[in-house]
């Protein structure tokens, strides 16, 4: 199921499959961009730093 607390940003703050405590991350918004046949996967705005999932 897609989380129903999503942020403007398409992101919350949850556990996921890599971490065994809460923090923020993105999901992907499957959003189709003009008549393209393109997605845009991730649109932003980010928030915060970036880190690598070990």
């Amino acid at each position: 199921t897609y989380p129903n607390d999503l942020d403007a940003s398409i992101g919350h703050t949850s556990t996921t499959q890599h971490t065994i405590e809460a923090e923020y991350h993105y999901h992907i918004l499957n959003k189709l961009y003009s008549n393209t046949g393109r997605y845009i996967v991730f649109a932003g705005p980010y928030k915060g730093t970036p880190n690598a999932i070990n």
